[in-house]
């Protein structure tokens, strides 16, 4: 399946340089140029506002970037492409272009890395305070709507199988150390005892403990859902 990949550069520029009309079209003529090595040309542009649009684009549409002034003196370059081998916009000519803009203009540069969009997996979830994590997840093991939450299994070659709640990581197979720190396995026999398991729900610990031998486990869990176990 064909990726579709988005990368972005941020140039910052003082305000009073992008509110200038004759001062932001040099930008743009500039920015223009260095894009010649890219094959892109500009195709439309636009005042929306206070900001000022333009579209860049290779000869097929293959690869694009639109162009944001905002009246504050940024200007977002935001890159789509979906070309392939020696092609591709990789990361390390995304650095190359930055350079090259950095050299061109002398003012602070920044760029985000490429994000791979239009997998059949998904890769990218966020941390609980919304930063952007990514993963090598190639296969969905399952996926499900319980009446309390979302569950995903994703199959990762570095976690082994990793259960997503409601988009939020919740137990690798890589995690065993911490499952067994839980029950604080060598120091405890559960060997003919009856446990209760409060929470648990990733299964993991069921897993673990139903190794040992019990008499009996009980769990309790709201949102426990049998299919959990394919973990």
């Amino acid at each position: 399946m064909r990726e579709v990949r988005t990368s972005m550069i941020d140039l910052q520029f003082e305000s009073n340089i992008i509110t200038d009309p004759e001062k932001r079209s040099d930008i743009v003529k500039r920015i223009e140029e260095i894009f010649q090595s890219l094959f892109m040309k500009r195709k439309c542009e636009g005042a929306f506002g206070e900001s000022y649009v333009v579209c860049f684009s290779n000869e097929d549409g293959s690869l694009t970037c639109n162009l944001k002034s905002y009246p504050f003196g940024l200007v977002s370059l935001t890159f789509e492409d979906c070309l392939e081998g020696d092609d591709s916009f990789t990361n390390p000519k995304l650095e190359d272009l930055r350079k090259e803009l950095h050299k061109s203009f002398k003012v602070k540069v920044e760029k985000i890395p490429i994000i791979k969009r239009g997998s059949a997996v998904p890769l990218y979830f966020t941390t609980a305070d919304e930063r952007i994590l990514e993963y090598d997840f190639t296969k969905v093991i399952f996926e499900d709507e319980s009446p309390y939450q979302n569950v995903k299994i994703l199959h990762s070659p570095t976690l082994g199988n990793c259960l997503i709640l409601d988009d939020l990581q919740n137990l690798a197979e890589s995690d065993i150390n911490y499952t067994h720190g839980v029950m604080k396995f060598g120091s405890i026999s559960y060997t003919g005892k009856e446990v209760l398991i409060l929470g648990g729900g990733d299964g993991g610990l069921l897993h673990e403990l139903l190794k040992e031998n019990p008499k009996f486990i009980t769990m309790v869990d709201i949102s426990f859902c049998e299919k959990i176990v394919l973990c």
